[in-house]
């Protein structure tokens, strides 16, 4: 409720900054209630603000999540690019996951992880390492494509 009410406020004094967490944190309590539609809305918006702010720390909190919501599509593939993107994000900048973070995404990565070959799986995840900022951001904001 207060994430949605510091949204609002966000919204209508135009700081693009603190709209940003509000709405990768709504997102992430839209994807712990199963709502997985309702959280990729909200984390596209906050992936795409991350990008034009340059803010690498959300912006992987951000593909982190819409990971999440492909692995619930059964989009192993694309799970496994932006989780690589993620982690080579949060590398970039020096931040390393706490468990509590890591545990809200193991659930996603456990349900997509054997959809694939251990070598697909492999290869995907160094291709969303290789992304930076930029392409990380337009492969996520991509319209899903299954895989």
């Amino acid at each position: 409720m207060l994430n949605a009410e510091a949204a609002g406020l966000y919204r209508e004094r135009g700081n693009r900054g603190g709209l940003q967490y509000a709405l990768d944190n709504l997102g992430w309590a839209a994807l712990m209630r199963g709502d997985q539609e309702h959280a990729e809305v909200l984390h596209r918006e906050s992936l795409a603000l991350s990008r034009q702010l340059g803010d690498q720390l959300v912006a992987a909190e951000a593909l982190d999540g819409l990971a999440c919501s492909a692995s619930a599509r059964g989009e192993a593939e694309r799970v496994a690019r932006l989780f690589g993107a993620a982690e080579a994000l949060r590398e970039a900048v020096g931040y390393r996951q706490e468990p509590r973070e890591h545990a809200l995404r193991e659930p996603y990565l456990v349900a997509a992880r054997p959809r694939l070959s251990e070598a697909r799986w492999d290869a995907a995840w160094a291709e969303g390492r290789g992304l930076g900022l930029e392409e990380a951001t337009a492969y996520a904001l991509e319209k899903a494509r299954g895989g």
